[in-house]
């Protein structure tokens, strides 16, 4: 994507390249305190307790990007058993902090084509969200186990 002008020498070159990126993002991600356990009754198969956890940021536009290389695989055949991927959005200084384990939730804006539905259907453990203190976007680092919700 190339920018629609030259930013040498300007001073506030974090929110032109914010402007420019925002019209790439096809997303919403929000995220949330780790939910409260459960328990789970075989004998009834079903689930007691357990409560969602409480959101930190509201859905904010974004984009949800994977890392190519696994970061565990299985023993047996090599199947990827865990994957890295990144969230980027608008930084805002009112947003609470967002700390290691907390959960990231993805969905596509509405009309936008679904690359990968599979997305929507997984949460994202939290392993770092600490940007520059020029950036022009938060970055925040996720993991994935490939777990649905």
């Amino acid at each position: 994507m190339a920018l629609p002008r030259d930013l040498s020498g300007t001073t506030d070159w974090p929110t032109e390249i914010l402007e420019a990126v925002k019209a790439e993002w096809n997303g919403e991600y929000r995220v949330r305190r780790p939910d409260a356990a459960g328990s789970y009754d075989p004998a009834a198969d079903a689930w007691t307790g357990g409560e969602p956890g409480d959101v930190v940021i509201d859905w904010t536009l974004g984009r949800c990007q994977n890392m190519l290389n696994p970061s565990k695989r299985a023993e047996d055949w090599g199947t990827a058993v865990e994957r890295r991927y990144l969230f980027n959005g608008e930084i805002h200084e009112d947003d609470d902090p967002i700390l290691k384990g907390y959960l990231v939730e993805w969905r596509y804006l509405p009309g936008t084509p679904k690359r990968d539905p599979e997305l929507e259907k997984m949460f994202f453990r939290v392993i770092g969200a600490s940007n520059s203190s020029h950036a022009a976007v938060r970055t925040i680092y996720t993991v994935s186990e490939l777990a649905r919700k």
